[in-house]
């Protein structure tokens, strides 16, 4: 876990009712999918994993199918996908 995570955590910064956007724009992944699922088993059962509505913004096609991925394991709190910045806000501000 990456100490900022932590950090984040102790500050009282986080919420885990919070709701956000991730970008992944940038991201570069080198990942499978065993991957992704240890990734959200890790997430699920973490005491102080998020339970607010969460959008993620993609802007390269495998991205956007790892994230897809993601949206389709969670259950703990809702995901979805968008290519827009305006769409993951208007997402997240209606939850």
């Amino acid at each position: 876990t990456p100490p900022e995570f932590g950090r984040g955590l102790k500050s009282g910064l986080f919420r885990i009712d919070y709701n956000g956007i991730a970008n992944i724009t940038e991201a570069f992944f080198v990942l499978n999918a065993s991957d992704i699922e240890a990734n959200h088993r890790f997430v699920a059962n973490h005491p102080n994993g998020t339970l607010g509505a969460w959008a993620v913004v993609c802007s390269e096609p495998l991205q956007t199918a790892i994230a897809t991925l993601y949206e389709q394991l969670q259950r703990e709190h809702a995901t979805k996908v968008f290519s827009t910045f305006e769409a993951a806000e208007a997402y997240v501000r209606s939850r």
